[in-house]
């Protein structure tokens, strides 16, 4: 029969037949997926490469066929190609190659229509559906892989419902079952990273905490999950939840037992993570309905004060000792004279691995700089500020201070040919002196020798 279903195959595409094609294909799989799967897989991989092999024929033609995805990723309308192709005799090179691709998506999504329920075919289900999302990454084909993964999501929530009436479908609360989908899950979300797509990343992360909470809790679950989450929280710049997703891989770390040198990096990692937490952070301008879902995701509604409180009491104990002084002088408890001097040796014993977060900390860094002085000065010369600011280049404090004149809330004016800057100063009944030593000892830690504020001309009106 495997003879006669790839003759058929053969003929199907040779006269461009494709929904007899699925027709036979779906006749073919209930009659194979009792014993003969293996049979099935082989008649929908020959007709994938012949399929795969046209594509190519008239992808190899073309000099740029870059070009033709990019044309294909802005149209969603599969008919507009078809239509293309209806107003020419013949096509020209770039409707060809867009003919085949349909043609090949349009079987991508039938393949997988075909196999996803039965609990037989989860293995070559899980199989074609990586190939096919292989493909959609190598060819940047950015469009159709958000709608393959849309399709996907249905079927999880297909399987989800036929499992609770039916013996006959897969059964998700099975572990082999659930951990197959799983794995599915964590190759898409690895092709969304390399795609950049940030949010459909946290949708699957939203898909993949679903599968969790069907199947029996495993702490091994939940930290593969964890960790996925924090770094796809970093690189759509969300530093909060990234800070709150390492929280909790350390959390299921201690569950696991794994070893204490383990946890002491990712304690590390949570550490410079809240030092990079800033008013820049992506958190702070998304709507409060999206941070609830972000919440939902961690299992957590800890905010940034609360973080900062578990950390001190249940983190810092478990990181490096430079980490410890690290969160310490960022944290203000130091002098605001040697806090250049400290932060500049602190970040230097960051270790490599963790390179990702030195600028961001730089950048917090400065900008507790500047909330500090402008409680004391009224003006400050370029040269007295560097005093303040040699842990980064005077040209990074340039581009800080040219980026905060533009904000309408700042309260900074630059004098470029004169060489200062000076601060707007709010009206009050309170002397500048008073007004800066209560700011000061009311928003700040940091601990200030007042015989060298007088002597350095700190508290000058």
């Amino acid at each position: 029969y495997e003879k006669i279903m790839i003759m058929a195959i053969d003929i199907g595409c040779l006269l461009g037949k494709f929904e007899e094609i699925k027709d036979c294909l779906s006749i073919y799989r209930n009659n194979t997926q009792l014993n003969q799967v293996n049979s099935l897989e082989n008649a929908i991989s020959h007709l994938l490469s012949i399929l795969e092999d046209n594509f190519y024929k008239t992808y190899d033609k073309i000099k740029n066929p870059e070009e033709v995805f990019v044309e294909i990723n802005e149209q969603n309308d599969c008919q507009s190609y078809l239509f293309c192709l209806m107003s020419y005799q013949t096509g020209d090179i770039k409707e060809l190659i867009k003919s085949s691709w349909r043609s090949l998506v349009w079987f991508y999504e039938s393949i997988v229509d075909l196999l996803y329920l039965s609990p037989r075919l989860e293995d070559i289900y899980s199989k074609f559906a990586k190939s096919i999302i292989s493909n959609y990454v190598k060819f940047k084909a950015v469009s159709d892989f958000k709608n393959l993964c849309l399709k996907l999501k249905d079927h999880q929530i297909d399987i989800i419902k036929n499992s609770k009436e039916s013996s006959t479908v897969k059964n998700i609360r099975s572990y082999d079952s659930n951990s197959k989908l799983y794995d599915l899950k964590q190759f898409q979300l690895l092709s969304c990273e390399n795609l950049g797509l940030t949010q459909m990343s946290l949708n699957l992360l939203k898909e993949i905490q679903q599968l969790q909470t069907l199947c029996k809790r495993r702490a091994e679950f939940y930290y593969d999950y964890y960790l996925k989450l924090s770094e796809v929280f970093f690189k759509g710049g969300f530093m909060l939840f990234h800070a709150l997703s390492l929280n909790q891989v350390i959390l299921e770390m201690i569950k696991l037992k794994i070893n204490a040198s383990e946890i002491q990096k990712t304690s590390n990692s949570l550490i410079l993570a809240y030092l990079s937490i800033s008013n820049t952070s992506e958190e702070t301008f998304i709507e409060s309905g999206s941070i609830d879902n972000y919440h939902v995701l961690l299992g957590s509604t800890m905010n940034k004060d609360q973080l900062f409180g578990f950390m001190e009491e249940k983190i810092i104990g478990l990181a490096s000792q430079e980490y410890k002084t690290l969160f310490n002088i960022c944290s203000g408890k130091g002098d605001i004279f040697e806090f250049s001097k400290d932060i500049t040796e602190a970040l230097s014993q960051i270790s490599p691995e963790y390179s990702k977060y030195t600028k961001l900390i730089q950048n917090n860094c400065l900008e507790f700089v500047f909330d500090i002085i402008q409680r004391f000065y009224t003006k400050i010369k370029f040269e007295d500020l560097k005093m303040f600011t040699s842990f980064v280049s005077f040209e990074i404090v340039k581009k800080m201070m040219l980026v905060s004149k533009i904000d309408p809330k700042s309260k900074l004016i630059i004098n470029f040919s004169e060489q200062y800057i000076e601060f707007k100063q709010e009206k009050s009944n309170q002397s500048i002196i008073q007004r800066a030593v209560n700011d000061f000892y009311k928003n700040s830690k940091l601990a200030v020798n007042k015989t060298r504020c007088n002597k350095s001309g700190l508290l000058e009106n």
